[in-house]
């Protein structure tokens, strides 16, 4: 029971960085950003997590972004089993492709470490996991967890339309699917918001898994922000709530 609920309390984290469409981009990400969560199970209060975009710099000439997603649980689900996470993402300034990717676990006093660099013309990646070294394929324009998020937000969203992107995590590359349910309106920190209603899933073999049923909620407007997650498994429930958000520097 603790290793299923280790790995979609992870999986939440992960996909609050979640989606994309390999399409050119329609609207502008800003160049700062942070968004806090507050993160329950079974309505119980267990962490926060908080997602920053951070500027930009040049690599190979090439305008890139870097963001970060950090993970933290309290006393609570540190009695069970405690997760400290921090991610980092460089990719194209319009979240076309990812470059690279870093990811520091911490999970029951046990550290785990990766780093990605992705060969986006080559359609290649360097996969470094404590200490070992794996290269392999990928998909075309592949993104890793967080350079998803900020692609969908430069898309049209509409209710009842399905989005294909490629996703990188550790050493595969998948296809998904998004699909855009309907739209609702939801309370937040921020007021009453508009939203998209959006379920993703993971195809492979022709099959269909994701451990649970997951709905994200992001708001109809131009910042498309993620201000709802939710899993459903046979665990319960995770969520992950908006907590706080600014775009100033």
């Amino acid at each position: 029971m603790l290793n299923k609920a280790k790995f979609l309390f992870l999986f939440i984290m992960c996909m609050i960085g979640f989606f994309a469409k390999n399409l050119p981009a329609r609207q502008l990400i800003p160049e700062f950003e942070k968004i806090d969560y507050t993160l329950t199970w079974n309505m119980l209060p267990v962490g926060e997590a908080s997602l920053e975009l951070k500027g930009f710099k040049y690599i190979n000439g090439v305008k890139v972004r870097y963001a970060s997603l950090n993970v933290v649980t309290n006393d609570f689900l540190s009695s069970m089993f405690s997760f400290d996470a921090h991610f980092e993402s460089l990719f194209e300034y319009n979240a076309i492709y990812s470059f690279e990717f870093t990811s520091k676990m911490l999970q029951d006093g046990k550290e785990m470490s990766e780093h990605v660099v992705f060969e986006p013309k080559e359609k290649i990646y360097r996969l470094s996991r404590n200490g070992m070294i794996k290269e392999g394929k990928t998909l075309k324009n592949v993104k890793d967890i967080l350079a998803i998020l900020y692609c969908i937000r430069t898309l049209d969203l509409k209710a009842g339309h399905k989005y294909i992107l490629n996703l990188h995590s550790q050493d595969i590359s998948v296809p998904l699917a998004i699909m855009v349910l309907r739209k609702e309106q939801l309370n937040t920190v921020l007021g009453q918001r508009n939203c998209f209603v959006i379920e993703p899933l993971i195809y492979e073999n022709n099959i269909i898994d994701l451990g649970g049923k997951m709905l994200i909620w992001v708001t109809a407007d131009t910042k498309k922000l993620p201000i709802y997650i939710k899993v459903e498994s046979n665990i319960g429930i995770i969520s992950a709530k908006l907590a706080f958000f600014s775009d100033k520097k």
